[in-house]
C-alpha cells in the first residue's frame, strides 16, 4: 500500500458511521427540518387532500338523498334523511338498469378499443417506418383531429347513424368512441414504432 492509498482509507467512527471527507459536503444528512415547517407541510398536504376528497364526498352524500333532495330548488349538502336503501334499489330501477348498463359499458369499451387497434396499429407503424409523400401532412392532420370539438360531430353523426338503422345501437357507440380514439392512439403508437 502507498503513501497516498492510506491516506484515503478511513475507520468507522462511534456508531459504525464513517466520518466525512474534509473538503467534500454530505449527500445524506440528518432531518433538518424545523417544526414550523413540519406543520405548514402537514396543513398543506391535509389541504390539498380535501380538495381531492371533497367531490367523493358530496357524491357519496347525494347518493343517500332522496330524489326530492337532489333536485330542491333550496339545495344543502348533508341529506335531512339518509336512505341507505338507494344502494340496494339501483340494481332495480327501471329507468336505468344498472346490470345492463354495466355490461353495455363492458362491451362498448372492450370492441372500440380492438377496433382502434386493428385500425390504427398498421396506421402508426407505416407512418414510423416509412418515408413517403405526405407523411407530415397526414401526421399532421391526426393531430389537428384531436384538437375538433366531438360535440360539433354529434348531430351529424346521429343523422347518420339514424339513416343507417344504427341509432340506439352498441354498434354505433362502439364506432363513435373508436372514431374519437382513433387519431390519438395513431399519433402515441407512432412515436412508440419510431423509438
Amino acid at each position: 500500500m502507498t503513501v497516498t492509498e492510506t491516506a484515503l482509507v478511513t475507520t468507522a467512527g462511534p456508531g459504525g458511521r464513517i466520518p466525512p471527507i474534509p473538503g467534500r459536503k454530505r449527500r445524506y444528512t440528518e432531518d433538518q427540518v424545523t417544526l414550523p415547517r413540519v406543520i405548514l407541510r402537514t396543513v398543506a398536504g391535509f389541504l390539498v387532500l380535501a380538495i381531492f376528497v371533497l367531490p367523493y364526498l358530496i357524491m357519496f352524500f347525494g347518493s343517500v338523498k332522496t330524489k326530492a333532495q337532489i333536485r330542491s330548488v333550496d339545495p344543502t349538502y348533508l341529506p335531512t334523511e339518509w336512505h341507505w336503501e338507494n344502494y340496494i334499489t339501483m340494481w332495480s330501477t327501471p329507468e336505468t338498469p344498472l346490470p345492463y348498463n354495466l355490461i353495455s359499458t363492458i362491451v362498448i369499451a372492450v370492441f372500440a378499443t380492438l377496433l382502434v387497434l386493428l385500425v390504427s396499429l398498421p396506421a402508426a407503424y407505416y407512418t414510423a417506418r416509412f418515408k413517403f409523400p405526405g407523411r407530415m401532412v397526414f401526421l399532421f392532420l391526426v393531430i389537428v383531429t384531436q384538437m375538433l370539438q366531438p360535440a360539433v360531430l354529434t348531430s351529424g353523426l346521429f343523422r347518420q347513424f339514424t339513416t343507417l338503422g344504427l341509432g340506439d345501437t352498441w354498434v354505433a357507440m362502439i364506432f363513435i368512441n373508436a372514431a374519437f380514439n382513433l387519431s390519438f392512439a395513431v399519433w402515441i403508437m407512432h412515436s412508440f414504432f419510431a423509438g
